[in-house]
């Protein structure tokens, strides 16, 4: 059992779910107190998911309790362990001099060792640095010190068939590049990282090279709705550049807080509520009346706005009201031939939008009829599990 969970946290430690894998590593930690076993591993374990976390005051003890295992020990391997959990704390406390300086010693020590697994893992960590300073503070020097760590450790990977490594190199390239705005690059690698995780079965790291390549994507086009304004006073191209700035660290880092939505009404083309679903329960309003809100906008718009174009799809028709903006919420806008979706947010962003869009393709056959027998057996189980795919 102890094993198992400890196999478990490490697999979502891999695909960066830090908080699913705390249970499983606090688990195998409480094990391993029973049986004496795997100790420093797991309190290893345990310090860099906390630090992930940012929770260091949690980190801090068990990291000075790996210490005191350690100093009572002659193992290199284990100072090497330690050097990196020390390195990995402080990176995520964005103290990166002392990270750095703390991985390129580990590596020398387990270089020297030849403890090649141990080494690839700083060499990853230390480039994720070198990354976060590029986020931060884009510089030719910090990109080129980066890739050229990263091609001389993939090399070494490639040659020994460490596959997984050689994978999590390649997310690592990808979001480099996309540092720099260079999407079609970062794209490229991405993608190469998702052939090389089903190649090799690495279920892990292919979630994370399609989270990040939709990151990416998303970024993209957050980047694209900056340039396409027209800026021409100085102040407003700087305050452009900056929020370009941000919006990549906030994305990559995984700083931003992604806002829930409110609520999704589903209605019929005549206006019909057919279904409403509660993301949470802070926003309080009568979604009859709503519906017959969002109803009765759509069709003015639509009419107001009637525009004939051969660009026309189902998704982007320019006749179609596209968002509704009142006080400080926002009613988005999707339609079908048969329903018309409205989510309600706090603010529109790329992401919603694409959920929202992704939300309306998978739902739109589906025969919603709440009169019907079957409407609460079958239909509204269904339209909770897409709900759930596409939102949640």
């Amino acid at each position: 059992m102890m094993a198992a969970n400890a196999n478990i946290a490490e697999f979502y430690q891999l695909m960066g779910e830090y908080q699913t894998a705390l249970p499983y590593a606090l688990k195998a930690k409480e094990i391993s107190n029973k049986v004496g076993l795997r100790e420093i591993e797991i309190l290893l374990s345990l310090v860099t998911i906390y630090a992930e976390l940012k929770d260091f005051q949690k980190a801090d003890p068990l990291l000075h309790r790996a210490q005191e295992i350690v100093d009572k020990s002659d193992s290199q391997y284990l100072q090497g362990s330690l050097m990196v959990a020390k390195a990995t704390t402080e990176f995520k406390r964005l103290n990166f001099a002392i990270a750095e300086n703390l991985f390129k010693k580990a590596i020398a020590l387990v270089k020297k060792l030849q403890i090649m697994e141990l080494e690839m893992t700083a060499s990853v960590l230390l480039a994720e640095l070198l990354l976060s300073k590029q986020i931060i503070d884009p510089s030719d020097k910090n990109e080129k010190e980066a890739f050229s760590l990263l091609q001389k450790m993939q090399n070494i990977a490639s040659d020994r068939g460490l596959n997984r490594f050689n994978a999590e190199m390649t997310i690592i390239q990808g979001l480099l590049k996309a540092s720099n705005y260079n999407f079609r690059e970062s794209k490229t690698f991405l993608s190469e990282a998702i052939t090389l995780a089903k190649d090799y079965r690495l279920q892990s790291l292919l979630e994370k090279a399609k989270k990040e390549l939709e990151r990416v994507i998303l970024l993209e086009e957050s980047a694209a709705d900056l340039d396409q304004k027209e800026i021409n006073i100085n102040y407003l191209q700087e305050a452009s550049s900056y929020l370009k700035r941000t919006l990549r660290f906030s994305s990559m880092m995984g700083f931003s807080k992604e806002q829930q939505p409110h609520s999704l009404l589903i209605l019929s083309e005549n206006g019909l509520l057919l279904h409403s679903h509660y993301f949470n329960d802070s926003l309080e309003f009568d979604d009859l009346i709503a519906s017959g809100f969002i109803s009765a906008i759509s069709a003015f718009g639509e009419k107001l706005f009637k525009v004939k174009s051969s660009d026309e799809s189902e998704f982007g028709q320019d006749s179609k009201l596209r968002s509704i903006t009142h006080g400080k919420f926002t009613i988005m806008l999707e339609s079908s031939s048969k329903y018309i979706f409205a989510l309600i947010v706090e603010s529109e962003n790329p992401k919603t939008r694409k959920q929202l869009r992704q939300f309306t393709q998978q739902t739109k056959d589906l025969t919603i009829d709440p009169n019907s027998s079957t409407f609460e057996k079958d239909t509204l189980p269904e339209i909770k599990k897409r709900i759930k795919r596409c939102f949640i």
